[in-house]
This record gives structure tokens, sequence and C-alpha cells, in this order.
């Protein structure tokens, strides 16, 4: 009678083989799921940034149209104690309050005086379709 010998300390091929594919598979997965995450972070954040500019914008103009008393709407400008000009270029997106750049995301900016004039609406929009608008009266003056 032969002997037979078991050899249990390794491994075979086919199990080897096995056990890299099904590695491969579940690193695959956690890899694609963790670029996603990252990529869903990066849009959030550049929406939270657009959001918060557009905001500041409105901040800024609000805050400019408290200081004034009244608004030519032919030039762009808050009339008060101090001069506050807006200047929008569709073309490059960019909007500015006396010479200085306020923003370079904003699709469309306007301020449009109602008919008493002691009223305007502002509307903002940005680059990425976030819209703001409100209307706006002046506390004094006119």
């Amino acid at each position: 009678m032969r002997k037979r010998y078991s050899n249990n300390r390794g491994m075979t091929l086919i199990e080897v083989l096995a056990t890299v594919v099904i590695l491969g598979i579940v690193f695959s997965l956690i890899f694609n799921i963790l670029i996603s995450s990252n990529d869903n972070q990066i849009k959030q954040t550049q929406n939270n940034q657009e959001l918060n500019d557009v905001t500041y914008v409105l901040k800024q103009v609000t805050k400019d149209m408290r200081k004034s008393t009244s608004y030519d709407k032919n030039t762009q400008t808050f009339i008060g104690p101090s001069q506050y000009k807006y200047l929008f270029d569709p073309d490059t997106n960019t909007l500015q309050r006396n010479n200085e750049l306020l923003s370079s995301i904003i699709e469309e900016f306007s301020l449009t005086p109602l008919n008493n004039s002691k009223t305007i609406i502002v509307v903002i929009k940005s680059t990425n379709g976030h819209t703001v608008s409100t209307k706006l009266t002046f506390r004094s003056g006119g």
C-alpha cells in the first residue's frame, strides 16, 4: 500500500488567482466610491462659494443703498454722501463697484427703479444659475 502525503501548507494557483480577482473587484468599487465622493465634494464647494459670492454682492448693494438717498439709473450710481457706481460687463461676467472688482461670476445684474424711484428691484444671477432678487427701499431722502 502506498502512503499518501497531504500538503496543506500552501495554496493552489487557482486559489491565488481567485483571491486576487475578488480583491481587485472590491478595491475597484471602493476606489470608485471615493472618487465619486471627492467629485461631489468639489462640486458642492464650488456651488457654495458661488452662492456666497452672489450673497456678498447683494449685501454690498444693500449696504450702499442704505448709505444713499437716490439712484441714477443712467449711470447705475447710488447718490448720497458717497457715490457708489456699479459697472457690469456681461462679456466677462464681471461686476465692478467704483472701478474695483466685486465679482467675476455674475451672469446677470440689474438695478431697476420702480415708478416711485424710492424702491429698486435688484436681480443678480450667477454663472451657475443661482438667482437672487429683492426689492430695496430708500430709508430717507429721495
